[in-house]
């Protein structure tokens, strides 16, 4: 049976093109995150029958990101 006694320390090393990855993965997700967003706003407009152009809709999702951005801080 094993025991916490047993385990070894472990220790991480990881090379400059898994940091790399890493990094990539992290803003993957935020323009996942992003675009669901958009999709979600999207969507409720279309069911609220609410018509915007691509110009209202990019300057209004601008503002909300920067509002999201600046709660974060």
């Amino acid at each position: 049976m094993i025991t916490k006694n047993d385990r070894l320390p472990r220790t991480y090393k990881f090379t400059v093109e898994t940091l790399y990855f890493i990094d990539a993965l992290a803003k993957l997700e935020k323009r996942s995150n992003t675009n669901l967003l958009e999709l979600l706003v999207e969507m409720q407009a279309r069911e609220n029958s609410i018509k915007a152009s691509d110009k209202e809709l990019n300057k209004f999702l601008n503002e909300l990101n920067e509002t999201r951005n600046n709660n974060k801080k």
